[in-house]
């Protein structure tokens, strides 16, 4: 059995505290010369702001490849 990478590890931690959240609004957020885009979630009585970056230091806003399940 293989193990997962550290950053596997990582990311299914990270990215899983979004699992039930629904999507309620969409927006550009500006910051200096940079253009984020920002989603607004929410689940239950909780909202959060997820903002879209190429990287972990805010670089600037990066790509989501959004796809239909098949």
């Amino acid at each position: 059995r293989n193990k997962m990478s550290s950053y596997e590890q990582y990311a299914k931690k990270y990215f899983g505290q979004l699992k039930g959240y629904t999507i309620t609004n969409f927006k550009l957020e500006k910051e200096d010369d940079l253009i984020f885009p920002v989603f607004i979630m929410k689940k239950g009585n909780e909202e959060i702001k997820v903002s879209v970056s190429q990287d972990e230091e805010g670089n600037g806003g990066g790509h989501l490849f959004i796809e239909e399940m098949v």
